[in-house]
């Protein structure tokens, strides 16, 4: 009987939340001291940036375990409600193990961030795989959110750049040193709603891992 796909888009959206909570707190305290002009210097804007990169940097390396905690399954035959994925290769493997050993061959990691990779990836493995359907329609703003991601890891030009190109995208500007933080920490809307570009892109991502593993 095939194995049915575990609530991984669930899991993955508690743990983006609870990432999320670290920023979250953040601006509480910040109100809360708002009177105290020493614990306010503890809590600078420039800190509550650098609290936003963080809570950004976990949830999307949340969402890269995500995409391989899914893919490996699918190797192994598991269903999700609209049934299983067309495999290219031979057979589905027989446990998780298996499934990694043969995606990732003699490399110690894979990397999941550039999702050119991810859907040449599934290309590899899969008949009109999620994966592939539904990171190629989001292809562009995957582009940008892992540039977000690449600048807070990486401070050489090409990331600012890159950076730089992905603010203009997503709301028309650049940001002061080319840092994510304000960014993140910055108000957009979506569906009538007013909300941080750090949960704006954090559900947009729950929302995609919900048609991976629907």
């Amino acid at each position: 009987m095939p194995r049915q796909m575990p609530a991984l888009a669930l899991s993955f959206r508690t743990q983006k939340d609870e990432a999320l909570g670290l920023a979250e707190a953040a601006e509480r305290i910040r109100v809360s001291v708002a009177s105290s002009p020493s614990l306010r210097q503890e809590l600078t804007l420039n800190r509550i940036h650098l609290i936003y990169e963080m809570s950004f940097l976990r949830f999307f390396a949340l969402w890269e375990t995500f995409l391989e905690e899914s893919f490996l399954r699918y190797l192994c035959g598991y269903v999700n409600s609209n049934g299983p994925q067309t495999l290219l290769t031979s057979g589905t493997s027989k446990n998780l193990h298996d499934a990694k050993a043969l995606l990732f061959g003699n490399r110690q990691f894979l990397l999941w961030h550039n999702p050119k990779q991810v859907t040449d990836r599934c290309k590899s493995y899969f008949h009109r795989g999620l994966h592939d359907a539904v990171i190629s329609s989001s292809h562009a703003r995957l582009e940008w959110f892992s540039s977000i991601r690449h600048r807070i890891a990486h401070d050489q030009d090409d990331a600012k750049n890159k950076f730089d190109l992905a603010c203009i995208n997503l709301c028309g500007r650049r940001f002061s040193a080319s840092r994510p933080g304000p960014l993140l920490r910055e108000w957009t809307t979506v569906g009538g709603q007013r909300t941080r570009w750090l949960n704006a892109i954090g559900n947009e991502l729950c929302d995609l891992a919900d048609q991976i593993t629907p």
